[in-house]
């Protein structure tokens, strides 16, 4: 898996708009007010697009505190294949909607985008940070972001409007000090289908690509269910 892909793979998603096919006035701060509510729910699901859609996890966000930009949520995961996510396994995420990025302790520099406000059509916007490793190395990402157009899509029974957001990030993988093996990089292309209904990504496809052009996997990250708190 791309360093990329794990990191998105890691999070959920999310963000906050106004009605499609008008422009999302900023506010001062630079973003419309949430849409996201304490006790407002997901359920999201994880799948390997390589190997026929295999699904190897499903998780519930459940948002239980709105501060500004952030929201926390309690992610758990409701059933995994994959051992690092066991199932009831309970954690706390924090996401800035201006942003589209979760909070990450590996952070070290820049600042992760996924969305930009105003949102409109034709819109476009770069970043760039970096990641620290596990092993000492770290990972720098550059990614160019494109709104590409409108499309409807079906989430639990009910016709969403959505932005197509098309992101390109290219990676640097870089070896710590002293290590055999030598440094590599590659690009991700991301497909992200945004809904200004619910303010939530509602499909997020991943494609990992090493320099050579070989796809090395793609993963889909999608909502399956969503209420808002009573």
């Amino acid at each position: 898996m791309g360093a990329r892909s794990f990191v998105l793979s890691m999070m959920a998603l999310c963000s906050s708009l106004g009605l499609l096919g008008q422009v999302v006035h900023a506010q001062q701060d630079g973003v419309k007010p949430s849409s996201i509510g304490v006790g407002d729910t997901l359920v999201l699901r994880r799948l390997n697009t390589m190997r026929s859609e295999i699904e190897f996890e499903r998780y519930q966000l459940r948002a239980t505190r709105v501060d500004g930009y952030w929201v926390t949520f309690e992610r758990t995961t409701l059933s995994s294949t994959d051992p690092t996510f066991a199932v009831g396994r309970k954690a706390t995420v924090a996401y800035n909607q201006s942003t589209g990025a979760y909070r990450e302790a590996r952070l070290t520099a820049g600042e992760p985008r996924s969305v930009q406000f105003p949102l409109v059509v034709g819109a476009k916007w770069q970043s760039a940070y970096t990641f620290s490793n596990s092993d000492g190395g770290s990972t720098k990402f550059d990614s160019e972001a494109e709104v590409k157009g409108t499309e409807s899509i079906s989430v639990a029974g009910r016709s969403l409007n959505a932005f197509r957001i098309v992101q390109t990030i290219g990676w640097q993988r870089h070896m710590p000090v002293g290590e055999a093996t030598p440094n590599f990089s590659g690009t991700d292309l991301e497909t992200m289908l945004y809904s200004t209904e619910i303010g939530f990504f509602v499909r997020r496809d991943i494609e990992t690509r090493r320099l050579n052009s070989r796809v090395d996997n793609m993963i889909r990250i999608e909502l399956v269910e969503f209420s808002k708190a009573k």
